[in-house]
């Protein structure tokens, strides 16, 4: 559910800051955050999102998920068992992760702040009470006089430290929302000594537990995971009580105790976790950190390049290769899809740089020393002392240019990672038939790197363009740092003429979430004017050096300015990506007539 009051640019953005949030934490980028109601509070924003992500590491989602589907059923508590719920999650989970990540507790903090203000104009509802208690209580400042908030939340603390996995988590709440919430007038020893004595949201009656979510047979161990649905600010989830099922508890504990992520097994290093996700090394190590050594400076210093073409020596996380085996799969399908489509595009853009490269790839003929006999030109020889009455074919070669296609493959682009996939390798084969050296790369920053995937080198077969299927959209964007890096790497070709094409949907940005735990805490985040100007300078520096630079641009309105801030005359707006290729070609059709 999304929140009315935001716009669909802040809405955007507060998503793709989220998920990247989530990410960072959880560590698996083939998982995507729970739909959420998305906040004009950043800090709320923030603490749903690690919160989130702690209970995919510590906890088991998918019997959550279940459980959250129960709850909806039961409306009157809907949302106080809910709020009851994550406190319970956060206490459940976060001590585990505070051990791995302290600088997550400022943020917490910030929230409990947040939280412990008190409701004004309309008359707060119980879940928000209890909310505001749970904030309070953290900060250490809940009145003693709110006996029923302080003694529901003791509880819920000990039913956190002691369950023994979120089975007997989730079986100990149901015993406890039973205990608080089956009088009918629960409402007035919730207020008994509030802070904020008005009358709360009262209820029909008290909570009459029925079956408990154990016993129920529609849940059984084999369910299918459905996806979780957010309903609410809170997560909202609802109402649940009963005995479990101490069959069903076993098998579920059974399944907790192997829930364990593998790679909390090994504190990895910030280098570690961009190898398992991304690949191995393209360049050798040593050249990538000259090509740092070069490029870290400024805005940029202490961030890390990384070039891989995605592939693994050795298989990491089993899990993980086969999220890139699945997103390669969809990629191929979009392709047979629209694979009439896709032949009829580079057809036409084929044609369209094969009829502006004509003139200077047509055979000339012209006299020489040697080469076929010309019986015209004899006289020459004998009277000028000329000995060039040969002629030879000269053929003028298109290897003058090169181009670079680069596209934006972070988190933003998850939704149409085929699309991309599809224009990229329209691009790519046409280049390839017309001759025209090419290469092919995704760029996404992750911790303190940021990642060039590499597709397809210049020098490559044709054969290679394949590789653009195993395109995927992770991760934030640094974009001045990659056009450096990018901008490097173009300078050690041979071709007199280069072309770089950037392919973005949203300005840059590269927001590291846990300041403490970067090497630069201190350092300015990568977002807003800061980011653009940046950005916008990298390109006039890549123009300086003869370099041409088109900037392709598929997101929102709101963010044109900054693209036209940062490309100038050289950029292009689309709102169908399916006309990516015929800009592209029309772009290198203009720059390769000024050329030749």
């Amino acid at each position: 559910m999304i929140d009315t009051e935001l716009t669909k640019e802040q809405i955007e953005a507060l998503k793709l800051r989220s998920q990247n949030i989530f990410w960072t934490v959880q560590g698996d980028y083939s998982q995507k955050l729970p739909e959420v109601f998305w906040l004009p509070e950043t800090v709320k924003a923030k603490h749903d999102a690690v919160l989130w992500a702690a209970v995919f590491l510590y906890a088991d989602p998918a019997l959550i998920s279940r459980f959250i589907g129960y709850l909806a059923a039961k409306p009157n508590f809907y949302a106080v068992f809910s709020r009851i719920l994550w406190i319970a999650l956060e206490e459940y989970c976060m001590p585990k992760l505070y051990l791995e990540r302290p600088a997550v507790r400022e943020l917490f903090f910030g929230y409990y702040r947040q939280a412990a203000q008190p409701e004004t104009g309309i008359l707060p509802d119980a879940a928000r009470m209890i909310e505001r208690a749970y904030g309070e209580e953290k900060l250490g400042r809940l009145a003693e006089e709110e006996r029923w908030l302080k003694a529901l939340l003791r509880d819920i603390f000990q039913i956190a430290a002691s369950a023994p996995d979120t089975a007997g988590l989730l079986a100990a709440l149901e015993e406890l929302y039973g205990r608080y919430f089956r009088e009918k007038h629960w409402t007035d020893a919730l207020t008994a000594g509030a802070a904020d004595r008005r009358a709360v949201q009262t209820m029909p009656t008290g909570y009459q537990p029925e079956e408990s979510f154990f016993q129920k047979k529609r849940i059984s161990a084999g369910a299918d995971v459905e996806q979780i649905k957010i309903v609410d600010a809170e997560f909202n989830p609802n109402s649940y009580r009963g005995k479990a099922s101490a069959e069903y508890l076993a098998r579920e504990r059974e399944k907790s105790a192997g829930l364990a992520n593998p790679l909390r097994k090994k504190k990895l290093t910030d280098r570690e976790k961009v190898w398992q996700f991304f690949g191995e090394l393209l360049l050798p190590k040593a050249e990538v950190e000259q090509i740092e050594q070069r490029i870290s400076t400024g805005i940029h210093q202490h961030k890390r390049l990384y070039i891989s073409d995605g592939s693994f020596a050795t298989v990491f996380s089993e899990y993980q290769l086969r999220f890139l085996q699945e997103q390669r799969r969809l990629n191929l399908e979009y392709l047979e899809a629209n694979y009439h489509a896709c032949r009829r595009h580079i057809e036409n853009m084929r044609l369209l740089l094969a009829n502006t490269l004509l003139p200077d790839s047509q055979a000339e003929s012209c006299r020489a020393d040697a080469g076929r006999f010309q019986a015209g030109l004899v006289w020459r020889a004998e009277r000028l002392h000329d000995s060039a009455v040969f002629k030879r074919q000269i053929r003028n070669e298109i290897g003058n240019f090169a181009v670079e296609l680069l596209l934006d493959g972070s988190g933003s682009q998850s939704e149409r990672q085929a699309q991309v996939t599809f224009q990229g390798y329209i691009i790519a084969e046409a280049l390839s038939l017309c001759g025209i050296p090419c290469r092919v790369s995704a760029y996404a920053a992750f911790l303190d790197y940021t990642i060039l995937r590499q597709y397809k080198d210049y020098d490559s077969p044709r054969e290679q363009n394949k590789k653009i299927f195993d395109f995927f959209g992770t991760g934030m964007n640094r974009d001045g740092f990659a056009l450096r890096a990018v901008g490097e790497r173009m300078a050690k070709r041979p071709e007199e003429n280069k072309i770089l094409i950037v392919l973005s949907d949203g300005k840059p940005n590269d927001v590291r979430v846990f300041k403490k735990d970067a090497e630069n805490p201190e350092a300015s985040e990568y977002t807003g004017d800061i980011a653009v100007k940046d950005t916008a300078a990298e390109v006039r520096k890549l123009r300086f050096q003869g370099i041409s630079v088109l900037g392709v641009f598929t997101g929102l309105e709101v963010d044109l300015p900054a693209q036209q801030k940062i490309y100038g005359r050289d950029f292009a707006y689309i709102k169908d990506l399916s006309k990516f290729a015929k800009i592209v070609g029309t772009y290198l059709k203009k720059e390769l007539r000024k050329r030749i």
